[in-house]
């Protein structure tokens, strides 16, 4: 992961600690794409209730809803397949790593 990025598991919830810049990123990663494919009404909002959190740091995400928030960090279908490097991508990575 990106330095000084975490995800780890406290109280039930996953931790997410993330550097400003890679904030930042993240939130340019996760604009709304522009297509008129179908989205899932759940997977938006939980990407914008992601997004809501942001500011806050660390981020506290039940672990209950981690697979929701997988999916949310998701490219659009449109886009094609996507470069592993982004934020988004290692940050889905690390969540699907959390022993819970």
């Amino acid at each position: 992961m990106t330095e000084g990025m975490g995800v780890r598991v406290e109280s039930g919830e996953a931790v997410i600690r993330l550097p400003e810049d890679a904030r930042n990123k993240l939130v340019e990663e996760l604009a709304p794409c522009p297509c008129v494919a179908p989205k899932s009404i759940a997977t938006t909002e939980t990407r914008q209730a992601f997004l809501d959190a942001l500011p806050h740091q660390p981020v506290r995400w039940p672990v209950s809803n981690i697979h929701g928030l997988r999916v949310a960090l998701g490219d659009c279908a449109c886009r094609g397949p996507q470069p592993s490097d982004t934020i988004r991508h290692r940050l889905s990575v690390a969540l699907g790593k959390l022993r819970v």
